[in-house]
């Protein structure tokens, strides 16, 4: 087995008509704490499609992935209100 260490950045824009929902639901600091650990789970979903190499030879492939469609709707599914900031 190897270790891969991967950094990811989470860039999304709230829905002002959706933060008084997201604030009593999750708190004020909602983007510190939820944020990360659905990106981190999303990214390791998407990691782990792929082995040591395929990550450094697919590099791009991975980074599609990672911004793709499926990181979209998940954060939207699990934090409504949320959308991943515009690419």
């Amino acid at each position: 087995m190897q270790m891969v260490s991967i950094t990811l950045r989470v860039l999304s824009r709230p829905d002002v008509e959706h933060l008084p929902k997201i604030y009593q639901s999750l708190g004020l600091d909602y983007d510190e704490r939820v944020l990360p650990s659905i990106g981190n789970e999303i990214l390791k979903s998407i990691v782990a499609q792929f082995d040591a190499a395929e990550l450094i030879t697919q590099r791009e492939l991975v980074r599609t992935k990672s911004m793709g469609s499926h990181l979209e709707i998940e954060i939207c599914m699990l934090l409504p209100g949320v959308r991943p900031h515009p690419r």
